[in-house]
């Protein structure tokens, strides 16, 4: 079933928003598989690949801040999304890559076969960043390696390891891969009955988040420290952010959303829903009861308002790139989006930054402003990985169509 188009009514704002906003490249090096799409072509949009890199930036953020914090952290933590409202980067994360998934795979032959090799990659980046993380708590303390989670694996690594590559054992920071991975290998299954019965693939989606919300029993068994305990994000409910995004993006309902919210009154509604979160937010911050239950913002279940307050932040988001569109050339624009189309690579380098700068905080500068110095670290580190995998893939890109080489009679 072809895809249909990003926009049918020209009236609607669509047509000089994604000529604004969207990119043509060729040849089409598929910067989520590495592989070349059959179209010829990658249509991107700036737009999502600066709300990517957001997001991407404030998971290094929260990663490096949330360690820290363990290791005795005194003094408030560099606000991200997570402490202005119910959701977390994590949430846009699992989204938008829902959405690349359906904007890129789903448009192009080969889908199930795309999928799996994508999911095989990621499993291989994650198992190496696993195995570093493991060296780096070895020059930590024994505190070190139980807040991370890494002792389980130092005690009893015959057991350790072979769990870890069968998802029943991560160290911090490493169950989101974990849980992407689980994803993209059930998304061949997902995929096509969603092109061929969405209706009752939405059905089958919606219940799953449902009957989460009331049982949380529902989940998958995992070792936290070698004591029994469940996924941090469980599947069943975050499959709805994943597969709706990735429903989202085959038919492209992007622009349609970026007309929506660009309306003065959508916009209003938009921003006093999220002053709203973050007041209570706050509030709650400070001790202070608001009366909402907690399974509402539960992270692990994806609570309701959670899952709506993603909808609000990408919203507010697209909104306010929709009114910076006129600066979005400029550098820090531009290095944002460079780690929005190298999510993998930059979110890998988050996570063994955050063990590498945290230990190096405990040891060498255990104060605030050696917090602070660590952050600039982990941004920096960030993205210049971002920046090294586009030289790397222009480079491929370039070798890839150059002329062979003419012959000559001798």
């Amino acid at each position: 079933m072809p895809a249909p188009s990003l926009c049918r009514s020209p009236t609607s704002g669509c047509v000089s928003l994604r000529r604004t906003f969207v990119q043509e490249e060729r040849p089409a090096c598929d910067r989520l598989s590495g592989s070349t799409a059959a179209s010829g072509s990658v249509r991107r949009d700036v737009r999502l690949d600066l709300i990517r890199g957001y997001a991407l930036l404030a998971v290094a953020i929260n990663h490096l801040s949330g360690l820290i914090g363990e290791l005795g952290l005194a003094g408030p933590k560099i606000p991200t999304l997570t402490s202005l409202g119910f959701s977390s980067a994590a949430e846009i994360f699992f989204l938008l890559s829902g959405y690349m998934v359906g904007l890129v795979y789903m448009r192009s032959p080969g889908t199930s076969r795309r999928l799996i090799e994508r999911a095989w990659s990621i499993y291989k980046v994650n198992a190496v960043v696993f195995v570093i993380v493991v060296l780096i708590a070895e020059f930590g303390s024994a505190s070190f390696a139980r807040i991370t989670f890494v002792e389980y694996t130092q005690r009893h690594p015959f057991w350790a390891i072979p769990e870890y590559l069968a998802f029943l054992q991560h160290p911090m920071f490493l169950d989101v891969l974990l849980t992407y991975v689980a994803l993209m290998i059930v998304a061949p299954l997902a995929i096509r009955l969603m092109r061929t019965h969405p209706r009752l693939f939405a059905t089958i989606a919606v219940a799953l988040y449902l009957a989460v919300q009331f049982d949380s029993r529902l989940n998958l068994p995992v070792h936290y420290g070698g004591t029994e305990g469940k996924w941090d994000l469980n599947p069943f409910a975050w499959q709805l952010l994943f597969f709706g995004g990735a429903f989202a993006g085959w038919r492209g309902r992007y622009d349609r959303l970026a007309a929506w919210v660009s309306l003065p009154a959508v916009a209003v509604c938009l921003g006093a829903a999220f002053i709203i979160s973050m007041a209570v937010t706050v509030l709650e911050h400070h001790g202070h009861p608001t009366g909402l239950a907690p399974g509402l913002t539960d992270k692990q279940n994806l609570g309701v308002l959670r899952l709506l307050h993603t909808a609000v932040v990408i919203g507010l988001l697209t909104y306010l790139l929709g009114v910076a569109r006129k600066h979005l050339s400029l550098g820090p624009f531009k290095l944002m989006a460079l780690v929005g189309r190298h999510t993998l690579h930059c979110f890998a380098v988050s996570i063994v930054g955050a063990y590498a700068l945290a230990l190096l905080w405990t040891d060498l500068w255990p104060t605030y402003l050696g917090y602070l110095l660590s952050a600039g670290v982990m941004l920096g580190a960030v993205c210049l990985t971002a920046w090294h995998q586009e030289r790397r893939k222009r480079l491929l890109v370039a070798r890839s169509v150059e002329p062979p080489p003419a012959f000559t009679r001798s």
